[in-house]
């Protein structure tokens, strides 16, 4: 219904009220000993509630001119005149007051009106929010099984490739040239073997029981040693120290530790501006700590924040950035933390490792 018709609907209701009060004021005039104003007052106030102001005036109007064609005669005389004006005046106050009624009425309905739809266009979102939050975390899950399920079958065939190259370096007949060459893809099954070993720790992590260990009692200075060996056997022109002081003695795992090790190092190779790397292992009764420190250019404070999160591939990397997140999660699984300092003076990574964790 457009608002025209709308509104003489409201004129013609308004018309209507102000007759039904005259009909009603003529049928009471017997009953009541005279004609009274309270059916006139009630129509003018019904036409301003239902119609407004203008609707209201016109009632008011026809109830005046009724009331002066039904129940006085021509001539006013000046009791019925006030009497009429009277009715005029109050009934002018009571539209008013119908018709300011009528306005808050309508004002509050569209208040609600507006909130509800505020709200529920709140709850649509909402909703829409939870649906994509739920789409991406099946998503997610998806992607982390397809990156485990690959990195698993990955490793039969980097096997495959490096037992091959290991038979192939003991052959007599391999020239000085086919040895390098055999050392360069063994170099990069290595990596390959490497980031899916990687990959399928942060696949353990991401089922959030934690990366498994297998503590057996060691000695950090020893397992220093051995995850060196094989770094120094790739970086042979790169200066690596080892310092070993205190009761070294730890129960950990030492597959776990190399990890640790060779991760750390590795990293402040590349890091190192060419400079020497120093791993420092210190003992005493409590636990023994692993630092290791290059004489790079200092990490700027932002990337602190977020060096061990994963897939933060850190300052200047090309790598998928999981090393450190590794990294952080071995020490949480054996009880004990990493952090890492830097400044002028280089970058210098600390794992500590408990004695007494379970």
């Amino acid at each position: 219904m457009s608002v025209r018709i709308r509104r003489v609907l409201a004129y013609a209701a308004g018309v209507l009220w102000a007759l039904v009060g005259l009909a009603l004021t003529s049928l009471a005039v017997k009953p009541l000993a005279g004609p009274f104003f309270m059916f006139q007052f009630a129509a003018v106030v019904g036409a301003a509630l239902f119609g407004g102001l203008g609707p209201g005036l016109l009632a008011t109007l026809v109830s005046c001119i009724g009331f002066f064609a039904a129940f006085f005669p021509p001539h006013l005389n000046s009791p019925e005149g006030y009497r009429l004006s009277s009715l005029l005046l109050v009934s002018l106050i009571f539209v008013g007051l119908a018709a300011r009624l009528r306005t808050a009425k309508a004002v509050e309905t569209s208040a609600h009106l507006r909130l509800a739809a505020e709200k529920a266009e709140a709850e649509a979102a909402r909703a829409k929010a939870e649906r994509a939050e739920a789409e991406a975390k099946a998503i997610g899950a998806q992607q982390e099984r397809l990156v485990a399920v690959v990195s698993h079958d990955l490793r039969s065939p980097i096997n495959a490739i490096t037992m091959t190259v290991q038979r192939l370096q003991r052959h007599d007949d391999v020239s000085e040239r086919q040895m390098k060459g055999l050392a360069l893809i063994m170099a990069s099954a290595r990596r390959i073997q490497s980031l899916i070993a990687d990959l399928l720790d942060y696949a353990l992590t991401r089922q959030g029981s934690g990366l498994p260990v297998s503590k057996q009692p060691a000695r950090m200075g020893d397992i220093c040693q051995t995850a060196l060996a094989e770094i120094r056997s790739t970086h042979p022109n790169r200066t690596i120290l080892l310092e070993v002081t205190g009761d070294d003695a730890v129960s950990l795992d030492a597959a776990r530790v190399e990890q640790v090790v060779s991760n750390l190092v590795t990293n402040a190779l590349k890091h190192g501006a060419d400079g020497p790397v120093t791993a420092t292992v210190r003992g005493d009764g409590a636990a023994v700590k692993l630092e290791v420190a290059n004489q790079g250019q200092p990490i700027a404070p932002e990337l602190l924040q977020v060096l061990f999160t994963p897939f933060h591939p850190g300052v200047n990397s090309k790598g998928v950035g999981l090393g450190l997140f590794i990294v952080r999660e071995i020490a949480r699984a054996h009880g004990g933390s990493v952090s890492v300092r830097s400044d002028d003076q280089g970058t210098r990574f600390t794992v500590v490792f408990p004695k007494g964790a379970a």
